[in-house]
């Protein structure tokens, strides 16, 4: 059965997987806002277990394999999806139940990065079934489109989610509410539009898969690296994830603990990244579509090594307004970046084996980023107390961290020129449509959104797209 043959069911099908995106978004939000940082900091979590807690869910992403290769030949892709995610969403709620327990501190840290873990494994063999089953119903024009507009959505439920949490992370104490408490309340409520999100699925076509023909393993699994064009963008995603994430897992912790900015700066600072994304996602897709993947890997990469340089040089009196403005323009190129992989991925991979080449993306590169989060952890362990002062300022094993990570995201760059995509274009050509189009899109966004959500006109933002 091709696309062509049910339109109307693949558009129904498509706006669900767009409104099922959105709900996960709530749940995203919920388990990972700066509350929870606060929240794990007063359990007693240190810098070590702060590294390990962001360097698990990384680590994990190791099961994708085991799901490709059970995708490869499941006829039906539905139900062990959506208990695989359903599980693991579920057991959010052990991890806030669990300081009920008596425990001392480190058994009850025990138990819940065990939750956690757990929770992560679940959620990771899920990826490689559920792309599988989207890249046999998006239509391959139109996969980069698609996934900016559901990313534009997503992010503006992001938007409209975090206020109020921002709000309630702001009073919850003039309402009567601990910090338990509170956090406990939305990751309750994280978790039940989490699980609605997958019920939806119950009402998304699932095209026909392929099913695999029989062969070794082994053969199966390195599939992915026998294609040269996606061994070269491994080798860039598996070094750029590292450097990433060995400053990234520590720069909500290192506002809190360190700057000790006030907890509703904090989730202020951490809402206005939707902003970036929201304007930027559907623009994204379009140039991808256009270009190909591999230029915008090129421009983002290239211009990421700033987001930890921003940390390394901010004081406590420039983090709100420095760091909240720069996130949007920082949230854009993480979207680029996203959005880029998810369309070299299902351009590339082939149909038959498409849960190994996701597996394979997924879960190298997120082994790296998690093992440079822990050695991260114990970097800021090893370097506590050495603070150096220079140029008027005290630096500090954060700062130190930092640094190191921007000197590492930028040894990425060559890397991502060696990325090789058939017939792609080159990354000044896209820098010359960025420039042309993204501020306007930027200025008519408002007005977009506000069409949209009243009923009144459904125009893309921004100029119209060029033959």
């Amino acid at each position: 059965m091709t696309h062509l043959d049910k339109p109307g069911r693949l558009r129904d099908s498509l706006r669900l997987v767009t409104l099922a995106g959105c709900l996960a978004m709530v749940f995203v939000a919920a388990v990972g806002s700066p509350m929870a940082t606060d929240y794990f900091q007063k359990l007693g979590f240190t810098e070590v277990e702060f590294g390990i807690m962001g360097g698990i869910p990384m680590i994990m992403v190791g099961m994708q394999f085991l799901g490709a290769l059970w995708s490869n030949h499941l006829r039906s892709r539905r139900a062990a999806f959506m208990a695989l995610i359903i599980a693991g969403r579920v057991l959010w709620l052990g991890v806030v139940l669990a300081p009920l327990l008596p425990l001392s501190v480190s058994w009850r840290t025990t138990l819940i990065l065990t939750l956690m873990a757990l929770s992560s494994l679940l959620q990771n063999l899920g990826p490689p079934i559920w792309f599988s089953w989207m890249g046999d119903l998006i239509p391959r024009r139109i996969i980069s489109r698609y996934w900016g507009r559901r990313m534009r959505w997503m992010y503006v439920v992001w938007l409209v989610t975090y206020g109020p949490l921002v709000l309630f992370g702001f009073r919850y104490e003039a309402w009567g509410f601990s910090l338990a408490q509170a956090f406990s309340l939305v990751v309750a409520l994280g978790v039940i539009a989490g699980v609605v999100d997958i019920v939806l699925f119950l009402w998304v076509w699932e095209p026909e898969p392929v099913v695999a023909r029989s062969r070794p393993v082994l053969e199966t699994i390195l599939e992915p690296w026998r294609q040269h064009e996606f061994r070269s963008y491994m080798e860039w995603n598996c070094a750029y994830s590292a450097s990433v994430m060995l400053g990234a897992a520590f720069m909500l912790l290192y506002v809190i603990k360190v700057l000790e900015l006030p907890l509703w700066q904090v989730m202020i600072m951490w809402w206005v990244p939707g902003i970036g994304s929201a304007a930027t996602s559907d623009l994204w897709g379009r140039l991808i579509d256009r270009h190909g993947s591999r230029p915008i890997l090129v421009l983002c990469t290239a211009l990421k090594p700033l987001a930890p340089l921003m940390f390394f040089v901010i004081t406590r009196e420039t983090a709100f307004w420095g760091l909240g403005l720069f996130f949007v323009v920082d949230s854009a190129l993480n979207m680029g970046a996203q959005l880029a992989t998810n369309g070299f991925m299902l351009r590339m991979a082939p149909r038959e084996n498409r849960g190994m080449f996701v597996a394979a993306i997924a879960s190298l590169p997120g082994i790296a980023g998690g093992l440079a989060a822990i050695a991260g952890g114990y970097l800021l362990k090893l370097w506590e107390g050495h603070n150096i002062e220079l140029l008027g300022r005290v630096w500090d094993n954060y700062q130190y961290l930092f640094l190191l990570s921007t000197v590492l995201r930028a040894l990425c760059i060559p890397l991502a020129l060696r990325i090789k995509e058939p017939a792609s274009a080159e990354p000044l050509d896209v820098l010359a449509a960025i420039i042309e189009d993204w501020p306007s899109r930027l200025v008519s966004f408002p007005t977009y959104l506000f069409r949209r959500l009243t009923g009144k006109g459904a125009a893309a933002p921004g100029p119209a797209r060029k033959p």
